[in-house]
């Protein structure tokens, strides 16, 4: 089996930008033009990406670089926050949408109370 020489992780900032997907209203949401290293050149990535021609954004973010077989890799430094759901969860979740049409007395003659 090959070895991976990984390097120390290290914290840079970095710059996100990002353009509008409507640039008449900027009612569409934004897309992701790419990240950067260099400020000056997340602007010049950003010219022309708002609404009217207008700079996209420019936002700072945190990034771990490490390097590892020679090439530099970069991670986004950003909580990711699972949501999962217990069974006991979705099957009250299922119920309360199954049951939000029924009467009172559809749900007692199926036994649920409510």
């Amino acid at each position: 089996m090959d070895k991976v020489v990984i390097g120390q992780f290290k914290k840079i900032v970095a710059y996100e930008v990002r353009g509008e997907t409507d640039t008449n209203e900027g009612r569409g949401g934004t897309y992701l033009v790419g990240y950067f290293t260099s400020k000056d050149v997340a602007d010049e990535a950003a010219n022309g990406k708002g609404v009217w021609g207008a700079p996209g954004y420019v936002n700072t973010v945190d990034l771990l670089e490490v390097e590892c077989d020679g090439k530099t890799i970069y991670y986004l430094d950003k909580p990711i926050e699972l949501k999962i759901e217990t069974d006991q969860a979705l099957k009250a979740r299922a119920l309360k949408k199954a049951t939000e049409s029924l009467t009172k007395e559809e749900m007692a003659a199926l036994g649920i109370k409510g």
